[in-house]
């Protein structure tokens, strides 16, 4: 690591800090800065990848964004003026509210850019309101602020770029504002807090982080490594939220029904009784076990050093799978003494 010296603190504060206007400079390209600090390999470890401003307004323009950018048109095209300044006023309230959450936030990108594009709406609402006149009854003419904007990074310097960000965002959109109104509005102290965390998003909680009550939207790019990359810690996190077999969703009216149904299985599948039972019936109603014929033509037809068998799953009645499962959950059920089965059928039949 390169030693901080006093060159480097003069170009740092001289060069590139006051000798640099960086009012037209969008926060987001710090998260390509982070990224190319880090060597191809730790990437690749995280999964880490840069969202352009691009791709990230194909997530948010859709979600959420061009629905607010048409309410607020409809809004100014209004005739009567009285009430086209009530609904301005509410739309600032409507956005001021909003709680945008993303819980892979890396360098804070998607945050960033969302709470631009946010600010940018209350901007245009502050032209309609005031125009070039100062405001004078706006004591606090900033409704939209950072501290809607939660995230969970599990990097505690990526972390610190996007609080970082965020605050460079809001003194940006502070001085379009001053503009606007045509006052001066104090950048300093930074009052707002950025709400980002610096956790494992797999072992947390979101709701410590923000209630799903109240989040408005997730959004988001998480990094994405293929299961084969994945070291042992990524496997363990893994295992932790979807299980051994991948997971399964199941609402929350049924989790406890499920966890009847597993416990009984898991103690049942023991019984000799069970296991016998189940042979049976698959025997008589399925025609189980199937054979498993010798396809003599096609061994002949390799030349005879391979003996070629097949397990004629085919002839079982109505097909392997579906009888499979159907015929060992009623008999659970049976042996859990339940009196009702509802059925539902996967492939529409």
């Amino acid at each position: 690591i390169p030693q901080f010296d006093d060159k480097t603190r003069e170009i740092l504060l001289k060069e590139a800090s006051a000798g640099f206007n960086w009012k037209d400079i969008s926060p987001t390209i710090f998260g390509s800065v982070f990224e190319s600090t880090l060597n191809p390999a730790t990437r690749r470890a995280g999964g880490m990848h840069y969202t352009s401003v691009e791709n990230i307004h194909k997530v948010i323009d859709p979600l959420f964004m061009d629905d607010l950018w048409r309410e607020l048109r409809d809004i100014e095209g209004m005739k009567s003026e009285e009430k086209r300044k009530f609904l301005l006023n509410a739309f600032r309230q409507k956005i001021a509210a909003l709680r945008i959450f993303d819980p892979a936030c890396g360098s804070g990108n998607f945050l960033t850019e969302t709470y631009l594009s946010l600010r940018r709406l209350e901007n245009r609402v502050l032209q309609n309101l005031h125009g070039s006149q100062m405001a004078f009854a706006e004591t606090d003419p900033i409704q939209v602020g950072i501290h809607q904007f939660y995230g969970i990074e599990i990097n505690d310097f990526a972390v610190e770029v996007a609080k970082t960000a965020l605050w460079i965002a809001e003194i940006q959109m502070l001085a379009q504002t001053r503009e606007i109104l045509n006052m001066w509005i104090e950048p300093l102290p930074l009052k707002d807090n950025a709400n980002i965390h610096c956790t494992n998003a797999l072992r947390t909680d979101w709701n410590e982080v923000l209630p799903a009550d109240q989040c408005s939207y997730v959004i988001g790019n998480p990094p994405f490594i293929g299961a084969y990359r994945l070291d042992k810690e990524q496997q363990a996190d893994r295992t932790a939220i979807f299980g051994k077999y991948g997971g399964v969703y199941v609402d929350d009216k049924l989790k406890a029904a499920m966890a009847e149904i597993t416990q009984a299985y898991y103690s049942i599948c023991q019984s000799r009784k069970f296991i016998a039972e189940l042979r049976r019936i698959r025997a008589e109603f399925q025609g189980r076990p199937t054979p498993i014929s010798h396809l003599e033509r096609l061994s002949d037809a390799l030349g005879g050093r391979v003996q070629l068998y097949a397990k004629r799953e085919d002839l079982n009645h109505s097909g392997a799978h579906k009888l499979n499962h159907c015929m060992g959950e009623a008999l659970l059920a049976k042996y859990m003494g339940k009196k009702k089965v509802i059925a539902e059928t996967g492939a529409g039949q």
